[in-house]
């Protein structure tokens, strides 16, 4: 299982406006893409990137963006035989463990404006 969210935009100097942050929810493990776009297509890229590399997972776990419910993103979602777990509205606690990790890439971009 794979959880997925993402964070912005992120004001400042450089091109990156937005994180999309993937994690593994079995190892913890993290992956983090910055980018310009949040379109459902380039959510798609980063999945089918992570899914090269870890394998297709049973489920993926997202809050309720747009671009994580649309039509694009289902259809993908079922060619591979994903199934789409929604947290509840305005509980970002039930996605915890991405919400987690977000929040020590927010600590480290506002440590990195500070110095």
């Amino acid at each position: 299982d794979i959880a997925l969210d993402i964070l912005g935009p992120i004001h400042g100097e450089s091109s990156v406006e937005y994180i999309i942050v993937v994690v593994d929810m079995f190892s913890r493990w993290p992956e983090v893409c910055f980018t310009k776009s949040i379109e459902t297509k380039k959510v798609i890229r980063v999945l089918t990137d992570v899914i090269a590399r870890e394998g297709i997972p049973f489920r993926l776990l997202t809050d309720n963006g747009v671009q994580l419910v649309s039509k694009e993103m289902e259809d993908f979602l079922r060619w591979c035989g994903i199934k789409h777990i929604l947290s509840a509205l305005y509980h970002p606690k039930s996605n915890e463990m991405v919400e987690r990790f977000n929040c020590v890439i927010k600590e480290t971009i506002t440590m990195a404006k500070s110095s």
